[in-house]
């Protein structure tokens, strides 16, 4: 015998508890609208940023370290512990990249969560210095001018390597 077959007993057996179902259906729903209406623009520019700026890393470690690291399967926090220290212009922006990697962790086991401009140090340490013209206020601004300014130190073009290793050689 199927279950549907003997669904009518079931719904008979539930019917004196219609009222406690819907209320319960209905404080339930309250909360499932709740979370769904979470400002997923916010969570969708953090995320949009991480996926990027994967690219970027991605294509920065094959250059460095072979075809054999893009068959890994490392997360992104391991892959952001590879930039080498002795690679100054993407040491510049690791610990920003691995700021990023934290809060997207954050927005993907929490939709309430927010992210705090007092907690975005290492990008505005970066961003500083790249982008000294501007007044950031906004995380989310912070968090997208870093992940532009974080692709181009990540980038891979040979002339620009070459430009790159000259300019940091200053601080040595």
């Amino acid at each position: 015998m199927r279950i549907i077959d003997q669904l009518r007993e079931v719904i008979e057996y539930l019917k004196p508890h219609k009222k406690f179902l819907l209320d319960t259906f209905e404080e339930e729903n309250n909360k499932f609208k709740k979370l769904f209406a979470t400002d997923h623009d916010l969570i969708g520019r953090v995320l949009k940023c991480h996926l990027v700026l994967e690219q970027y890393l991605n294509q920065y470690l094959i250059y460095h370290f072979g075809d054999q690291i893009d068959g890994a399967n490392l997360s992104f926090y391991q892959k952001a512990k590879l930039i080498p220290d002795d690679d100054l212009r993407a040491k510049f922006v690791k610990e920003g990249i691995l700021k990023l990697n934290s809060i997207r962790n954050r927005f993907s086991h929490n939709l309430d969560a927010e992210v705090d401009i007092h907690e975005l140090d290492s990008m505005l340490e970066v961003l500083n210095i790249t982008r000294e013209e501007i007044d950031y206020e906004d995380p989310v601004r912070v968090i997208q001018d870093f992940t532009t300014v974080g692709c181009t130190f990540l980038l891979i073009n040979e002339e620009l390597d070459e430009l790159f290793v000259e300019a940091f050689k200053q601080i040595h």
